[in-house]
Protein backbone atom coordinates (compact mmCIF):
# COMPACT_ATOMS: atom_id res chain seq x y z
CA UNK A 1 0.00 0.00 0.00
CA UNK A 2 2.95 2.40 0.91
CA UNK A 3 4.05 1.74 -2.91
CA UNK A 4 0.79 2.92 -4.14
CA UNK A 5 0.06 5.42 -2.38
CA UNK A 6 3.78 7.07 -3.29
CA UNK A 7 2.19 6.80 -7.28
CA UNK A 8 -0.88 8.73 -6.22
CA UNK A 9 -3.10 5.31 -5.71
CA UNK A 10 -5.11 3.28 -3.29
CA UNK A 11 -5.86 0.01 -2.68
CA UNK A 12 -9.40 -1.99 -3.12
CA UNK A 13 -10.20 -5.04 -2.08
CA UNK A 14 -13.20 -7.44 -2.25
CA UNK A 15 -14.66 -7.76 1.26
CA UNK A 16 -17.27 -10.97 0.87
CA UNK A 17 -19.77 -10.27 3.52
CA UNK A 18 -22.37 -13.12 2.65
CA UNK A 19 -20.72 -16.57 2.56
CA UNK A 20 -17.53 -18.45 3.05
CA UNK A 21 -15.92 -21.21 1.74
CA UNK A 22 -17.06 -24.18 3.38
CA UNK A 23 -13.52 -25.06 4.19
CA UNK A 24 -13.11 -22.18 5.99
CA UNK A 25 -12.69 -22.64 9.76
CA UNK A 26 -15.71 -21.47 11.08
CA UNK A 27 -17.84 -23.70 8.62
CA UNK A 28 -15.67 -26.68 9.13
CA UNK A 29 -16.36 -26.20 12.94
CA UNK A 30 -20.12 -24.96 12.30
CA UNK A 31 -21.17 -28.37 10.74
CA UNK A 32 -19.02 -30.42 12.66
CA UNK A 33 -20.40 -29.73 16.35
CA UNK A 34 -24.38 -28.43 16.18
CA UNK A 35 -24.15 -27.45 19.97
CA UNK A 36 -20.39 -25.72 19.13
CA UNK A 37 -19.78 -21.50 19.00
CA UNK A 38 -19.37 -21.36 15.71
CA UNK A 39 -23.02 -23.14 14.99
CA UNK A 40 -24.62 -20.32 14.53
CA UNK A 41 -22.51 -18.31 12.34
CA UNK A 42 -24.22 -19.98 9.61
CA UNK A 43 -27.89 -20.69 8.72
CA UNK A 44 -29.05 -24.51 9.42
CA UNK A 45 -32.35 -26.15 9.04
CA UNK A 46 -33.82 -30.28 9.66
CA UNK A 47 -35.84 -29.94 6.31
CA UNK A 48 -34.72 -28.10 3.90
CA UNK A 49 -38.33 -26.33 3.49
CA UNK A 50 -38.07 -23.34 4.54
CA UNK A 51 -37.11 -20.10 3.01
CA UNK A 52 -38.71 -21.32 0.34
CA UNK A 53 -39.32 -17.32 -1.91
CA UNK A 54 -35.39 -17.56 -1.66
CA UNK A 55 -33.29 -16.89 -4.77
CA UNK A 56 -31.42 -19.66 -5.76
CA UNK A 57 -29.01 -17.57 -7.94
CA UNK A 58 -27.44 -21.26 -9.70
CA UNK A 59 -30.33 -22.73 -9.86
CA UNK A 60 -28.63 -24.99 -12.89
CA UNK A 61 -25.75 -26.27 -10.33
CA UNK A 62 -28.34 -26.58 -7.11
CA UNK A 63 -31.81 -27.66 -6.61
CA UNK A 64 -32.31 -25.21 -4.17
CA UNK A 65 -30.59 -22.79 -1.37
CA UNK A 66 -30.53 -25.86 1.36
CA UNK A 67 -27.67 -28.03 0.45
CA UNK A 68 -27.70 -31.30 2.57
CA UNK A 69 -24.58 -31.57 5.06
CA UNK A 70 -22.68 -34.60 4.57
CA UNK A 71 -23.75 -37.87 6.54
CA UNK A 72 -25.27 -35.43 9.28
CA UNK A 73 -28.92 -34.93 7.85
CA UNK A 74 -29.59 -31.47 8.12
CA UNK A 75 -28.87 -28.83 5.46
CA UNK A 76 -27.09 -25.13 5.43
CA UNK A 77 -28.28 -22.32 3.36
CA UNK A 78 -26.30 -21.35 -0.07
CA UNK A 79 -27.48 -18.57 -2.25
CA UNK A 80 -24.61 -19.09 -4.77
CA UNK A 81 -22.64 -22.51 -5.21
CA UNK A 82 -22.88 -25.35 -3.04
CA UNK A 83 -19.24 -24.53 -1.79
CA UNK A 84 -19.98 -21.13 -0.91
CA UNK A 85 -22.78 -21.25 2.61
CA UNK A 86 -24.26 -17.58 3.58
CA UNK A 87 -23.81 -16.32 7.02
CA UNK A 88 -26.20 -15.62 9.36
CA UNK A 89 -26.09 -11.62 9.66
CA UNK A 90 -28.54 -11.60 12.56
CA UNK A 91 -25.79 -12.92 14.74
CA UNK A 92 -23.94 -10.63 16.75
CA UNK A 93 -21.01 -12.37 16.62
CA UNK A 94 -20.72 -12.91 12.70
CA UNK A 95 -21.11 -9.01 12.71
CA UNK A 96 -18.17 -8.32 15.77
CA UNK A 97 -16.23 -10.76 13.46
CA UNK A 98 -16.11 -9.61 9.88
CA UNK A 99 -15.47 -6.38 11.34
CA UNK A 100 -12.11 -7.28 12.47
CA UNK A 101 -11.50 -8.61 9.42
CA UNK A 102 -12.42 -4.98 7.52
CA UNK A 103 -10.25 -3.23 10.54
CA UNK A 104 -7.25 -5.90 9.82
CA UNK A 105 -6.88 -4.40 5.58
CA UNK A 106 -8.01 -0.96 7.05
CA UNK A 107 -5.14 -1.30 8.92
CA UNK A 108 -2.42 -2.23 6.26
CA UNK A 109 -3.58 0.87 3.90
CA UNK A 110 -6.17 -0.36 2.20
CA UNK A 111 -9.33 2.14 1.40
CA UNK A 112 -12.00 1.01 -0.28
CA UNK A 113 -13.77 -2.23 0.14
CA UNK A 114 -15.91 -3.96 -2.73
CA UNK A 115 -19.42 -5.31 -0.55
CA UNK A 116 -19.85 -8.46 -3.00
CA UNK A 117 -23.44 -9.83 -3.10
CA UNK A 118 -24.38 -7.34 -0.12
CA UNK A 119 -28.34 -7.51 -1.44
CA UNK A 120 -28.31 -10.95 0.08
CA UNK A 121 -26.92 -10.69 3.71
CA UNK A 122 -30.99 -10.88 5.35
CA UNK A 123 -32.95 -14.05 4.57
CA UNK A 124 -36.69 -13.51 5.60
CA UNK A 125 -39.38 -15.94 5.32
CA UNK A 126 -42.12 -14.88 2.87
CA UNK A 127 -39.67 -12.78 0.72
CA UNK A 128 -37.16 -13.79 -1.96
CA UNK A 129 -34.42 -12.30 0.60
CA UNK A 130 -32.70 -9.87 -1.15
CA UNK A 131 -32.32 -6.29 -0.86
CA UNK A 132 -34.36 -6.26 2.60
CA UNK A 133 -34.87 -3.44 4.80
CA UNK A 134 -33.18 -5.36 7.40
CA UNK A 135 -30.07 -5.84 5.10
CA UNK A 136 -30.22 -1.87 4.74
CA UNK A 137 -29.78 -1.43 8.19
CA UNK A 138 -26.60 -4.19 8.39
CA UNK A 139 -25.13 -1.84 5.70
CA UNK A 140 -25.67 1.16 7.67
CA UNK A 141 -23.98 -0.32 11.12
CA UNK A 142 -21.20 -1.42 9.01
CA UNK A 143 -20.57 2.62 7.43
CA UNK A 144 -21.09 3.51 11.22
CA UNK A 145 -18.37 1.23 12.35
CA UNK A 146 -15.57 1.98 9.58
CA UNK A 147 -16.49 5.92 10.13
CA UNK A 148 -15.75 5.88 13.55
CA UNK A 149 -12.29 4.02 13.36
CA UNK A 150 -11.28 5.09 9.61
CA UNK A 151 -12.21 8.48 8.40
CA UNK A 152 -10.89 7.87 4.80
CA UNK A 153 -12.31 4.00 3.97
CA UNK A 154 -15.22 3.87 1.34
CA UNK A 155 -17.25 1.38 0.95
CA UNK A 156 -18.81 0.24 -2.63
CA UNK A 157 -22.06 -2.13 -2.99
CA UNK A 158 -21.79 -4.92 -5.64
CA UNK A 159 -25.56 -4.48 -6.19
CA UNK A 160 -27.02 -5.92 -9.38
CA UNK A 161 -30.92 -4.58 -9.61
CA UNK A 162 -32.67 -1.66 -10.88
CA UNK A 163 -31.60 1.76 -11.13
CA UNK A 164 -34.04 2.46 -7.84
CA UNK A 165 -32.96 -0.37 -5.61
CA UNK A 166 -29.22 0.13 -6.78
CA UNK A 167 -29.63 3.65 -5.55
CA UNK A 168 -30.80 2.72 -2.41
CA UNK A 169 -27.31 1.67 -1.03
CA UNK A 170 -26.56 5.00 -0.53
CA UNK A 171 -29.76 5.31 1.63
CA UNK A 172 -29.33 8.68 2.57
CA UNK A 173 -25.53 9.30 2.01
CA UNK A 174 -25.53 7.17 5.40
CA UNK A 175 -24.49 3.49 3.12
CA UNK A 176 -22.05 3.18 0.75
CA UNK A 177 -20.12 5.69 -1.03
CA UNK A 178 -20.23 4.30 -3.96
CA UNK A 179 -22.50 1.56 -5.86
CA UNK A 180 -21.62 -0.38 -9.28
CA UNK A 181 -24.45 0.83 -12.31
CA UNK A 182 -24.93 -2.39 -13.76
CA UNK A 183 -28.20 -1.00 -15.45
CA UNK A 184 -25.58 1.75 -17.02
CA UNK A 185 -23.49 -0.76 -17.90
CA UNK A 186 -26.28 -2.72 -19.80
CA UNK A 187 -27.27 0.63 -21.66
CA UNK A 188 -23.81 0.79 -22.55
CA UNK A 189 -24.09 -2.54 -24.40
CA UNK A 190 -27.41 -1.92 -25.83
CA UNK A 191 -26.34 1.39 -27.35
CA UNK A 192 -23.39 0.10 -28.88
CA UNK A 193 -25.58 -3.16 -30.24
CA UNK A 194 -28.12 -0.51 -31.75
CA UNK A 195 -25.96 2.23 -32.50
CA UNK A 196 -28.25 4.18 -30.41
CA UNK A 197 -26.57 6.61 -27.77
CA UNK A 198 -29.80 8.01 -26.38
CA UNK A 199 -30.86 5.43 -23.74
CA UNK A 200 -27.58 5.85 -22.47
CA UNK A 201 -27.62 9.68 -22.35
CA UNK A 202 -31.28 8.95 -20.49
CA UNK A 203 -29.79 6.20 -18.56
CA UNK A 204 -26.94 8.91 -17.36
CA UNK A 205 -29.50 11.48 -16.33
CA UNK A 206 -31.76 9.30 -14.20
CA UNK A 207 -28.14 8.28 -12.76
CA UNK A 208 -27.28 11.50 -11.24
CA UNK A 209 -30.04 12.20 -8.72
CA UNK A 210 -27.91 10.52 -5.84
CA UNK A 211 -27.08 11.76 -2.37
CA UNK A 212 -24.13 14.64 -2.46
CA UNK A 213 -20.72 12.92 -2.32
CA UNK A 214 -22.11 9.64 -3.35
CA UNK A 215 -20.95 8.13 -6.90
Amino acid sequence: TKDARARGMNIMIDFVLNHTSIEHPWFKEARADKLGPRRDFYLWSQTGKELKGSINIFSKVKHGVWIRNGERGDFYYSTFYPEQADLNWENEEVFSEMMKVLDFWAGLGVRLFRLDSVPHLIKKEGTNSKSLSETHEVVRRIRRDVDSKWGDVALVAEVHESLEKSAAYFGAGDECQLVYNFPMAEELFLALIRDDEKRLWKMAEQSSKIPAHCR
